[in-house]
């Protein structure tokens, strides 16, 4: 079984950044109306419990010997989510793309169930290194994953 892991540690920026704005919220909260700075403070409340809670791809692990991919996925709290699926039911791509609005073009890899995405895997996002996509789609190309075709619009990364 091979296992690839995202840093967590790395991505805990989301969640400070959430409760520095809770804080800085708090802190000019004497320069809003009342119901101003109720809202202000209700909706950084919501941005820094949606980022504790939100489920994170953490680990990818291939089993050589089942042909099959898991994927388990972990919140801040460390609650588990697991999902398994078949090689033969799986394809995935490994493209240059952007990743946000004027973003810089980063190697993505996506994993496709039956036509649906069902998670990407973005450099420097949720905690995940380049490097270590790179090894799990040499991987998987090495296991017989198939590699989807979903266009010329987007080039594919070197192999």
């Amino acid at each position: 079984m091979k296992k690839y892991k995202a840093d967590l540690k790395k991505d805990i920026n989301a969640a400070l950044v959430s409760a520095a704005l809770l804080a800085v919220g708090i802190l000019l909260s004497s320069r809003f109306s009342r119901t101003g700075w109720i809202a202000v403070l209700f909706s950084l409340a919501v941005i820094l419990i949606v980022t504790i809670f939100s489920y994170r791809l953490f680990e990818i692990q291939l089993d050589v010997l089942n042909n099959r991919l898991t994927l388990i996925y972990r919140n801040y709290l460390k609650a588990t989510k697991i999902k398994t699926i078949n090689f033969q039911d799986i394809e995935f791509t490994y493209k240059k793309q952007a990743v946000a609005f004027k973003g810089a073009i980063k190697n993505v890899c996506s994993i496709y169930n039956a036509d649906k995405r069902i998670d990407r895997l973005i450099p420097d996002n949720d905690g995940w290194d380049d490097d270590e996509i790179s090894r799990f789609v040499h991987d998987m190309i090495d296991m017989g994953v198939r590699k989807k075709f979903i266009g010329y619009s987007l080039k594919d990364v070197d192999i």
